[in-house]
């Protein structure tokens, strides 16, 4: 893939973009502590999100092949089951904006990827 295919992008969801992998990580923390099956739609989303900016090759569709991914069953159930009853949009439910970030482009508000 041409690297400046990306060169323009303005991505539609940036608040749920991590800008580096602490900030990835202390997310996808969040949830957890909280519970993913019980946190706020927003703690959900950035957790979410981080995965997919963790781990760009994850695809929630085949998560029971992801055994790398920590939390993978999880975050998949959940993400399916706020799709299914209206809590989250199909624009988020695949965070493939955040795993090309993570692939192509500098993290958001930081200069080098961490």
């Amino acid at each position: 893939m041409n690297d400046q295919e990306y060169d323009d992008h303005i991505p539609e969801h940036p608040e749920l973009i991590p800008g580096n992998r602490a900030e990835a990580h202390l997310c996808v923390s969040a949830a957890v502590i909280v519970g993913v099956r019980i946190c706020d739609t927003h703690t959900f989303l950035k957790a979410w999100w981080a995965i997919a900016w963790l781990y760009p090759g994850f695809h929630p569709d085949d998560y029971r092949q992801s055994e790398d991914v920590p939390y993978s069953k999880e975050f998949t159930e959940e993400a399916f089951r706020r799709a299914e009853i209206g809590e989250i949009k199909d624009d988020v439910l695949y965070a493939a904006e955040a795993a090309h970030h993570a692939v192509w482009l500098k993290p958001i508000g930081s200069p080098h990827a961490s």
